[in-house]
C-alpha cells in the first residue's frame, strides 16, 4: 500500500501542478482580455461622444441650409419683382429713329467712354473730382 499511496500522491501532485499551471495561464489570458475590454469600453464611449457631436453638427448644418434657402427664396422674389418693375418702365429710346442711326450712336458712345487710367501729372477728370468732393462731404457729415 505504500507503493499505491505514493502513486496516488504523485498523481495528485501532478494534477495539482497541472491545475496550478492552467489557472496561472488562464489568469494571464483573463488579464489580457480585461485590458482589451477596458480599451474597447473607452473607445465605445469616445465613439458615442463623436456620434453625438456629429448629430449636433448635422442639426446646425440643416438649420443653416434652411435659413440660407429661405434667404435665397426671398432674394429671388425681390429680384423677380425688380425685373418685372423694369419691364413695366417705358422705353426711353425714340421709336422714330432709324436703327442704323442708333447703331452709329451706340458705337460713338462706346468710343467716348473714358479710360479708367489717369495720368498722375494731368488734372483729374471732372467726374472724379465731383465724386471725391461728395465722398469727402459725406465723410465729414458722418
Amino acid at each position: 500500500m505504500n507503493r499505491l499511496s505514493l502513486i496516488i500522491i504523485a498523481v495528485l501532485l501532478s494534477f495539482s501542478g497541472l491545475f496550478g499551471y492552467l489557472s496561472y495561464s488562464y489568469s494571464e489570458k483573463i488579464g489580457a482580455l480585461e485590458e482589451s475590454l477596458t480599451v474597447c469600453s473607452s473607445n465605445n464611449k469616445a465613439l458615442v461622444s463623436d456620434v453625438e457631436k456629429a448629430t449636433k453638427a448635422c442639426y446646425i448644418t440643416d438649420a443653416v441650409v434652411k435659413e440660407n434657402t429661405e434667404e435665397q427664396k426671398v432674394l429671388e422674389d425681390k429680384r423677380e419683382g425688380i425685373l418685372s418693375q423694369l419691364d413695366t418702365l417705358p422705353s426711353t429710346t425714340p421709336r422714330d429713329a432709324p436703327t442704323e442711326r442708333m447703331s452709329h450712336e451706340r458705337e460713338d458712345a462706346r468710343s467716348v467712354v473714358p479710360s479708367p487710367v489717369v495720368d498722375i501729372d494731368s488734372p483729374l477728370p471732372d467726374d472724379l473730382t465731383r465724386l471725391l468732393n461728395e465722398a469727402y462731404r459725406n465723410s465729414i457729415q458722418e
